[in-house]
């Protein structure tokens, strides 16, 4: 009988995690419908966990799931619960005092190349490590850039300064990043997550009758 358990733990913990393996891949899937062109880090954030077969001595210590890893889950956070997530300024970046957004078009200008601004923003409208030191130090006297608000009240952050001939602005000051005390999001991937894994679960029943026969059950 000590045999038929184990056989019976070891099938059950098979199926199982085939079954997360199942999960992640599904919402791995889901990730480029919910995010408008993720980075690699959280197209492949989600892991499947678990257990050698030859760990499980008894149906019940079976457990596999999945999990975000610790690095995208500190912001992939912000698009699951069950109600709008609060970003606040620290929670991840540079900013202490202020969430650092990037104004992708102003930033990608010809005025700003022209002022020696020399930006890649990667495919997910981010800017790559160091990008934001580079920028700062573009300020102070004689500067091309600036931190601060173009009028009171009016949007705060790094501006570039307008091109001149002799007194004469040859275009406007550009936002080129923006600062928000706080952002809001809407738990988008929570939903599709969820569906993916109950898509997954209904599964095991199938698999676990797969992995029963190749456990080749013994009495």
């Amino acid at each position: 009988m000590a045999a038929f358990s184990d056989n019976a733990a070891r099938a059950a913990q098979s199926a199982a995690n085939s079954v997360a393996v199942d999960a992640r891949n599904r919402v791995k899937r889901v990730i480029p419908e919910v995010f408008d062109q993720p980075e690699d880090l959280t197209r492949n954030s989600i892991i499947a966990r678990q257990k050698r077969l030859s760990s499980v001595r008894a149906t019940k210590d079976v457990s596999a799931d999945i999990a975000i890893k610790d690095l995208p889950q500190r912001w992939m956070s912000w698009h699951l619960g069950d109600e709008e997530q609060v970003r606040k300024p620290a929670d991840i970046g540079m900013g202490k005092k202020h969430i650092m957004i990037p104004v992708v078009e102003n930033l990608t200008s010809a005025e700003a190349k022209a002022a020696g601004v020399s930006v890649t923003v990667t495919p997910g409208g981010n800017l790559p490590p160091g990008t934001l030191q580079k920028l700062f130090g573009m300020t102070g006297p004689g500067g091309k850039l600036w931190w601060g608000r173009v009028r009171k009240g009016g949007a705060e952050g790094l501006w570039l300064r307008p091109a001149r001939i002799g007194r004469r602005n040859l275009h406007a000051p550009k936002l080129l990043i923006a600062a928000k005390d706080r952002a809001t999001y809407r738990p988008s991937l929570q939903g599709p997550m969820d569906a993916a894994l109950r898509k997954a679960a209904r599964l095991f029943p199938a698999k676990l009758r797969k992995a029963m026969r190749q456990q080749r059950w013994r009495r």
